[in-house]
């Protein structure tokens, strides 16, 4: 989604720089705030506090991009209250480590509750190396009204069934995107694959799946059965870059052979 969020950038210092900013002053007319890269994990719980976040209830888009939210306690977490803002419809949580949070944080941190969300980024996370009970704390299967998630980067071709299924993403019935990009898709086992497809399946209103990056072209014939994607009819927007899908090694090209083959084809991987 393509919104200009106004900037709240602020040069790091011992309580962030933004002790004693009015954080409504910092919402534009199309209710957005941006406080990424403001390492809100620092902050005191009365410097949280203060900052007054959740009180800005008609609040629609927050970014709150790279602020090290994973190692806040759940004090915290409790303190920065996301839990309040119930008209959030857009909200970016990437690069903040979320993998590494306990049940606890992530109950704290409250993301099911905000049932309104739309948009959800939460790439770039390490979620692959949460546990089933983690994943179910995280509650992404509350939010049922989110059109479009971000789940770029986070490990999760290391996925078990049980974690793939306990991620949530099977009630997500109205999701039309969904990025999967950077996941490492190829080292998944047919089990694996066959559980993701499943998932897929589900999600009637997919039109745009994003699998950049995954080295697809690693993947044998039965993983690639295995994954399916067929019963996704209304997909219109498959993106497959970067994957190594074209091998064309041993065929003795020179190098300006390889250089024109690489420009006719930008955004091909190509095996020589």
């Amino acid at each position: 989604m393509n919104k200009k969020f106004i900037s709240c950038f602020f040069i790091i210092g011992v309580m962030c720089g933004l002790q004693g900013m009015d954080l409504a002053s910092q919402v534009d007319e199309d209710d957005n705030l941006n406080l990424s890269n403001n390492d809100l994990g620092i902050m005191t719980v009365e410097q949280l506090e203060a900052l007054g976040l959740s009180n800005l209830t008609q609040l629609k888009h927050l970014n709150l991009r790279d602020n090290n939210l994973g190692r806040m306690t759940v004090e915290q977490l409790k303190a920065l209250d996301l839990s309040n803002l119930a008209q959030l419809i857009h909200l970016d949580l990437s690069c903040n480590n979320l993998g590494i949070m306990t049940k606890e944080q992530l109950k704290a941190l409250a993301l099911s509750n905000l049932t309104q969300l739309r948009y959800l980024d939460l790439s770039w996370n390490n979620l692959g190396i949460m546990t089933v009970e983690q994943l179910k704390a995280l509650g992404l299967s509350n939010l049922t009204q989110l059109r479009s998630i971000n789940l770029a980067g986070n490990n999760l071709g290391k996925m078990t069934k049980e974690q793939l299924e306990a991620l949530g993403l099977s009630n997500l019935l109205k999701l039309e995107a969904l990025d999967l990009s950077w996941n490492n898709l190829y080292i998944m086992t047919e089990k694996q694959l066959e559980a993701l497809d499943l998932i897929l399946s589900n999600l009637a209103q997919l039109n745009s799946l994003n699998l950049n990056h995954n080295y697809l072209g690693r993947m044998t014939e039965k993983q690639f059965k295995a994954l399916g994607l067929r019963k996704l009819t209304k997909l219109c927007f498959l993106k497959i870059n970067s994957n190594y899908l074209l091998n064309i090694s041993n065929n003795n090209l020179d190098e300006s052979q390889k250089e024109k083959l690489t420009s006719c084809l930008p955004n091909c991987e190509i095996r020589f």
